[in-house]
């Protein structure tokens, strides 16, 4: 299955709505920051050019979602993550 995760899409819309796109914009490059700063470590895959990609499998999904959801931390309420 190829396509962007739908939480990916959420978070995004979320920023614009909450902040205005110049801020979400700020805030997903952090996010981005965050995801290629992730050290290596078992069972953990790298994204060394963030999540800036359009497509994945399943695999990349599920191995990105590993690094986004504690990348979020502080960008979205804390019931989310």
């Amino acid at each position: 299955t190829f396509g962007v995760h739908p939480l990916v899409s959420w978070v995004d819309e979320y920023l614009v709505l909450t902040h205005g796109r110049k801020r979400a914009d700020q805030i997903l490059d952090d996010i981005d920051s965050r995801i290629a700063a992730t050290p290596s470590f078992p069972g953990l895959r790298r994204f060394p050019q963030g999540h800036g990609y359009k497509q994945w499998m399943g695999d990349d999904s599920k191995a990105l979602m590993k690094v986004y959801l504690p990348a979020l931390v502080g960008h979205v309420p804390d019931g989310i993550v």
